[in-house]
């Protein structure tokens, strides 16, 4: 158990890749304490639904908006990639540190703007993308 509270997050976007990579991960951190999913922001309704299954307290967020006003301190963006520059940015300069899932965004313009907002903002922004600690693409 950790010694720190948890961290507050918010999943935005909860198609297949919320539900078949980051649902795991989250229940396993939200067990060990090291995270609390207090929300979900999807216009999906059943797919918020899968999702409370293993997270019955989570709320639905309608918008982002809804979220500024809310205990979270991680946002979680997997909501598709045309989508992922802008609601970093407003969640970045909301205060929030942001995980972004692959691809970061849809244009070297847009990732700059990520980037810019980041380097401006209070919380951090990391990209999803895991094949980056794989030995041969460390050695490549």
């Amino acid at each position: 158990m950790t010694a720190t509270k948890p961290v507050m997050t918010v999943l935005v976007g909860c198609g297949a890749v919320a539900e078949l990579y980051y649902s795991p991960a989250l229940k396993a951190l939200q067990k060990a304490r090291e995270l609390e999913v207090i929300g979900f922001v999807d216009p999906n309704l059943d797919v918020i639904h899968q999702l409370r299954r293993d997270f019955p307290e989570a709320a639905r967020f309608n918008s982002l908006a809804e979220i500024y006003s809310s205990q979270a301190e991680l946002a979680i963006i997997a909501s598709p990639p045309q989508c992922h520059a802008e609601q970093a940015i407003q969640l970045l300069r909301a205060g929030l540190s942001v995980l972004c899932e692959k691809p970061m965004a849809t244009s070297i313009i847009e990732g700059q703007a990520m980037v810019d907002a980041a380097s401006a903002a209070p919380g951090l922004l990391a990209i999803g993308l895991s094949r980056r600690f794989f030995p041969a693409t460390q050695i490549i």
